[in-house]
């Protein structure tokens, strides 16, 4: 991912990140069209989250056609929308592609083919292991590794483990493929250092997205981000983000994952306990459940917004209330970002990192 306060790195982020965003809006402009239910839905959360990042990373042209998108109605929604899908691949198109190198771990020589049929590109190697030993000794500089969690010599979550403990993979992403799609399964995988989970049987266009998203978000950093970032701090010491989400389990996910990017982390489990916590430490960024015990996210955020002293502090939404109007509830009352449950631990922090970087 390279250093994120680069301005020209922070292009290349950006653009890197476009095709999968534009594929998306796509499918839904052509459900639309079909006129699925839902999908002028989709359309407008797509371009409300291009409008507010693109002039972020420096591409004001992008947020004019999102604002033009979110402005639409009608007949004038679909070629709006497909103005703005133009424009994206266009400067997708522009950037210069970089070979990726993907490490498929799975027993079944009938699922490899699959997925390697699945997410072939012109820009991407693709190498199989079928044990666990073979994934640990084919993983050194695999940009992205698709893990199944049933393998004949150990348990997929053994090989995760090893992956991250021995630092055989500190900064490759991983995708958990797996019919153990249970709860338990989902958390152990994300709690042991994997960056997303998907359950099998899965849909190919969802996988396709899932590896582009991964790989358009560049290896995870093996070095403390947070020591080293210039974040307009006084001290030398790291940023530091509040999590306010009163779900343990996702709670504990984001703090050990910030924790890992050399983050001060600090928990609450109640909005207003978080509020209070705010106002005495002043974390730089805040990643904001939006239903919480005693105090809700969005009057968190009300509050914070109305105080000079924390008008400035970056927020992250972090919430399964995905509909257009939740979402656009959210950037109006201030917030900077919006991520849904379930998310990737690797966006989360890619999207704190901006959120730092443009303090």
């Amino acid at each position: 991912m390279g250093d994120m306060h680069d301005p020209n790195e922070l292009a290349e982020f950006y653009l890197a990140n476009l095709p999968p965003q534009a594929e998306a809006l796509a499918l839904a402009i052509a459900d639309h069209d079909g006129r699925i239910g839902g999908a002028e839905e989709s359309v407008k959360r797509i371009s409300h989250q291009l409008k507010g990042s693109g002039s972020t990373y420096g591409f004001p042209e992008v947020t004019d056609l999102a604002e033009q998108v979110l402005a639409a109605s009608g007949d004038d929604l679909v070629p709006a929308a497909n103005r703005l899908v133009a424009l994206l691949r266009d400067l997708a198109d522009d950037t210069p592609a970089v070979e990726r190198r993907i490490l498929v771990v799975d027993d079944d020589r009938l699922m490899q083919v699959i997925i390697g049929r699945i997410v072939a590109a012109d820009d991407r190697t693709i190498d199989y292991a079928g044990t666990g030993e073979e994934a640990l000794a084919l993983v050194e500089g695999a940009d992205l590794v698709l893990l199944d969690l049933f393998l004949p010599d150990m348990d997929g979550r053994d090989v995760l483990r090893r992956l991250r403990s021995e630092h055989l993979a500190d900064d490759a992403p991983v995708v958990v493929l797996s019919g153990a799609d249970t709860e338990l399964a989902r958390a152990e995988s994300l709690a042991l250092g994997a960056d997303a989970f998907v359950g099998k049987p899965f849909e190919q266009d969802e996988l396709r997205s899932m590896v582009a998203s991964m790989l358009s978000l560049g290896r995870r950093r093996s070095e403390p981000l947070a020591e080293t970032m210039d974040t307009g701090r006084s001290d030398a010491g790291p940023a530091c983000v509040l999590v306010a989400e009163d779900d343990m389990l996702v709670a504990s996910l984001v703090v050990d994952r910030l924790e890992r990017e050399g983050y001060e982390v600090i928990h609450e489990s109640d909005g207003s306990s978080a509020l209070q916590r705010i106002r005495e430490v002043h974390p730089e960024v805040l990643v904001l459940d939006v239903k919480m015990p005693k105090m809700s996210g969005h009057e968190v955020l009300t509050r914070i917004r109305r105080d000079p002293d924390l008008s400035s502090t970056g927020v992250v939404m972090l919430t399964a209330m995905g509909g257009e109007h939740d979402v656009v509830r959210g950037f109006e009352l201030g917030a900077d970002d919006y991520l849904l449950k379930p998310f990737s631990p690797t966006e989360l922090v890619v999207r704190v990192n901006r959120l730092l970087e443009s303090a």
